[in-house]
């Protein structure tokens, strides 16, 4: 089941794309303008452990279709405030590229990237009816993007902004 009480983004501030042709690729980003702070986002260098869950809704049911796990480590990097995984050879279920930034005032953004062997895209179209959600959680908050219509749903691709 979805988590519950994650962040939401702003408007328009979050997009999610699957595509299901020659690799299968994943991409997320999110934006806030407050509410995050860098505690929210632990050490994943050392302890903080990630997942990245999607949710295909078919009449009010939410089915999770993607659910991959990024382990605390050295394919992380801390900088300020801001921590970067990067793995080219996708070894935590085809991630390749997290980055979470927080700003001073709490403004946050995240940007997820998952793409090859390791990464399997759900079967395409998605019902979508009446949503697709994206969670990204931790153990210490959670944050998620509602996907209520899209740009494109069709058997190679599934692409959507919020509202």
């Amino acid at each position: 089941m979805p988590a519950t009480g994650c962040r939401a983004p702003l408007a328009g501030k979050a997009s999610q794309l699957l595509k299901d042709r020659n690799t299968d690729q994943l991409t997320w980003k999110w934006r806030s303008a407050s509410g995050t702070n860098v505690a929210d986002l632990g050490d994943p260098t050392a302890d903080t452990s990630y997942e990245l869950c999607v949710f295909d809704t078919r009449r009010d049911d939410p089915t999770l279709v993607v659910d991959t796990q990024v382990p605390p480590g050295p394919a992380w990097s801390a900088r300020g405030h801001e921590f970067r995984y990067r793995d080219k050879t996708g070894a935590a279920a085809g991630m390749n590229r997290i980055t979470l930034q927080v700003g001073s005032n709490g403004g946050a953004s995240i940007a997820v990237n998952a793409k090859g062997a390791g990464f399997t895209v759900p079967t395409l179209p998605l019902a979508a009816d009446p949503e697709v959600l994206v969670q990204l959680l931790n153990g210490n908050a959670c944050w998620e993007a509602r996907y209520e219509t899209s740009v494109v749903n069709d058997a190679a691709e599934f692409k959507a902004r919020t509202e």
